[in-house]
């Protein structure tokens, strides 16, 4: 079964300082399990940041 995804509205320097603070998280922490899921989150959001200068995206019912 796969999670839902949320919407979230965020700046570019917010996004930029959750993905440094998850990347010192990460260094030097032995939970494997949660490493993973750190860097699942992590490629969502580098994925974001590499798309900020791309045309939207239409996201039906977003303001519903």
């Amino acid at each position: 079964m796969t999670k839902p995804k949320h919407v979230v509205c965020l700046t570019e320097d917010q996004l930029s300082t959750i993905l440094y603070v998850l990347e010192g998280y990460v260094q030097g922490n032995d939970d494997e399990e949660l490493c993973e899921e750190i860097d699942e989150i992590f490629e969502e959001l580098e994925t974001v940041l590499d798309n900020i200068d791309q045309p939207e995206t239409f996201i039906p019912n977003f303001h519903d």
